[in-house]
């Protein structure tokens, strides 16, 4: 109006990647893109009384106070070592921001969880990605690398693999990178032996633990997510996370959720036991899977394209492995019942 230029953008957001999510149109028992739960927990459609005396028209509490301490009781832990976040991509945001921005940089698995990479080169820092081997994270090249983060999502995503507790806690030990953080979005999936993050990270101050309600407490759409640390580095990540960034309504239906324990894991025994049933009817289609301990299973075709618009034409929508670093596979999240016999007859 006045004659004036636009504003530019700096000159590193023409080279910065986006994030790619997962398809949303395909029917509601199809939706096997996002690694979502296939409903919404029970307990939810009884909770209106429970949010009515929520003054929306007031600034949520800033500190999260009421589900700090929830979840710090679930976990064992004290409140003050507990952050929680929009979504536990804030917080890894907020992790990148504080310990490795500009001057710094990361370890991570490669292909991995895009939003790692992502978040630290938009922050300046730099990324080493670390190639995964027999689909798990090679630890002992990790350790090696000299980095402000190391991130190891455990299970890992998009395989859902996991790491031996054992590797984990040397890794922890002996890492190069200056703090290690162990993101474990999918971890109430798995079966066998963990290692507890939790009792390591409130006692060494280089080990993060990050999860969120997104995964087995199927509440994705609030963006609730949380990290456990050392109470210094709790301290620091609090300080830097903006205010009000957890709504009113996601900090009350974060404390419901916790007070619904058993139907929740109630939930993820269900999930687990149809990961079964659809790794079984995968292999009988003859395709090859990868061992999952998480909420989806990765399957390794060359004709990943077929199998894609297969599934697309039966209005089942899964991930392209081209998404995420692995051309020929297609990662398909655990469905309902009814997903997964729509994908059975796909098949």
């Amino acid at each position: 109006m006045n004659g004036m230029p636009a504003p530019q953008p700096r000159p590193w957001l023409a080279a910065a990647p986006g994030y790619r999510s997962g398809s949303t149109t395909a029917t509601p028992e199809g939706r096997l893109a996002s690694n979502e739960s296939p409903a919404a927990p029970a307990w939810v459609a009884r909770a209106a009384p429970d949010l009515a005396d929520l003054d929306v028209h007031r600034y949520p509490d800033a500190r999260v106070e009421d589900l700090r301490s929830a979840i710090a009781g679930a976990a064992g832990v004290d409140p003050a070592e507990v952050v929680v976040g929009n979504g536990s991509d804030e917080l890894i945001h907020l992790l990148v921001q504080a310990y490795a921005a500009y001057t710094g940089g990361i370890v991570t698995a490669t292909p991995g969880y895009a939003l790692y990479p992502l978040c630290a080169r938009r922050l300046g820092a730099t990324v080493t990605e670390v190639p995964l081997t027999g689909w798990r994270h090679d630890l002992d090249a990790m350790a090696e690398v000299p980095a402000d983060l190391a991130f190891v999502a455990n299970p890992h995503n998009p395989t859902g693999t996991v790491v031996d507790p054992d590797a984990l806690a040397r890794f922890a030990a002996r890492a190069a990178a200056r703090a290690v953080v162990v993101d474990e979005a999918y971890v109430d999936f798995t079966t066998g032996p963990r290692l507890d993050t939790v009792a390591l990270a409130v006692r060494e101050p280089r080990v993060v633990v990050v999860r969120t309600f997104s995964k087995a407490h199927a509440l994705a759409g609030l963006r609730v997510g949380y990290l456990i640390a050392h109470r210094d580095i709790a301290a620091q990540i609090e300080r830097l996370r903006l205010p009000f960034s957890v709504s009113a309504p996601a900090q009350r239906l974060g404390v419901l959720a916790l007070a619904h324990a058993a139907e929740t894991a109630e939930r993820v025994r269900e999930i687990v036991t149809t990961r079964e049933r659809l790794v079984t009817v995968l292999r009988s289609a003859g395709l090859e899977v990868v061992d999952s301990q998480s909420n989806f299973v990765l399957v390794l075709t060359p004709d990943s394209e077929r199998l894609l618009t297969r599934l697309a034409e039966a209005g089942i929508a899964a991930r392209p492995g081209r998404d995420l670093g692995v051309p020929d596979a297609v990662r398909i999240t655990v469905p309902s019942p009814v997903g997964l016999e729509r994908l059975a007859a796909a098949l």
